[in-house]
């Protein structure tokens, strides 16, 4: 059996996500910042009659906030019927990856495997699997 991923960069990394929990990818514009929230809310974003919350993947890896312009990418997601949007660096592309080739192992980074549930290999490759609802969890120690 063959599962078709989305191949994204969040803080300089390849990571994949399951072709099937995307609704689909965009570029943001007028972003809404949020004063008071948590750093990894980079604001919110209108698409088609929704609002959607805009979260910084890289903020989980590297602690470091970023501002998010306009044009940024933005993988959607929906968790819990809520919509979500994640900022990643650059959408690569749609790989198919066979069965055979899912690991459920750690990775080395702490912050790496709070929001990863395994590895895929690809051309050779290894790439982080990510956790989308993990994404999604706000730790509210972070919250302002």
């Amino acid at each position: 059996m063959e599962n078709l991923f989305l191949v994204v960069v969040v803080a300089g990394e390849r990571v994949a996500i399951p072709s099937h929990e995307v609704e689909s990818v965009v570029r943001t514009d007028n972003i809404v910042c949020v004063p008071g929230v948590s750093p990894v809310i980079a604001g919110l974003f209108a698409l088609r009659s929704r609002v959607l919350t805009l979260i910084d993947t890289q903020y989980l890896v590297t602690r470091e906030s970023r501002a998010v312009s306009k044009g940024a990418f933005c993988v959607v997601i929906e968790i819990d019927g809520h919509p979500y949007g994640l900022i990643v660096d650059k959408v690569e592309d749609v790989v198919t990856v066979k069965q055979e080739d899912l690991m459920h192992i750690g990775y080395a980074n702490d912050r790496w495997r709070a929001i990863s549930r395994g590895m895929i290999t690809h051309s050779d490759k290894l790439l982080l699997l990510l956790n989308l609802r993990s994404l999604v969890k706000i730790d509210t120690k972070m919250a302002a």
